[in-house]
């Protein structure tokens, strides 16, 4: 088989030794799987941690924590319909916390906990790092807005978005 054909090797993140990585979502957003993904892909025998910080954020008490070198909340794009209300309110709730600290975060999605790990990596890598990317070739975007809530984290946009069919079906 050529290499042309194999899949490409999961992305590794280079992280710095003595980090804190804070993952956080809303319940059914299956953090405790983002963090055990994780704790496996990281470099073994670096003194970094991954944290669920979900409720320290929902109580107030974040500032009690370590300053996380990179922060990650979990995408509700796994739950299903009936469960999303009450996880979207959640997630607001995490989010103004996450704001209130002045923690900077990305969102994953992913419909398993492969996809979310891998996205989960893609996040945490550097720029110059990631598939598909480099410093001269990305183009300077202006942010993007949600027409609905005027909220540049929103998720209607995943949620607008057609399903791409794959070919042959």
């Amino acid at each position: 088989m050529s290499a042309s054909f194999l899949p490409p090797a999961p992305v590794r993140p280079a992280l710095p030794g003595g980090f804190t990585l804070a993952v956080a979502g809303a319940t059914g957003a299956d953090v405790q799987a983002l963090c055990a993904g994780l704790r496996e892909r990281l470099a073994p025998g670096t003194a970094w941690q991954v944290l669920d910080v979900t409720e320290a954020l929902l109580e107030g008490a974040a500032a009690a924590l370590p300053a996380p070198a990179r922060c990650l909340l979990a995408g509700l794009d796994v739950l299903p319909p009936a469960q999303r209300p009450a996880a979207e309110a959640l997630d607001q709730r995490l989010r103004e916390a996450l704001q209130r600290t002045g923690w900077s975060y990305g969102v994953v999605y992913g419909r398993t906990p492969a996809e979310r790990l891998e996205a989960a990596c893609r996040l945490l890598a550097p720029p110059s790092r990631r598939p598909g990317t480099s410093s001269e070739s990305t183009p300077r975007l202006r942010p993007w807005c949600c027409p609905e809530c005027l909220v540049p984290e929103c998720e209607h946009r995943l949620f607008r978005l057609p399903r791409q069919v794959p070919r042959g079906h």
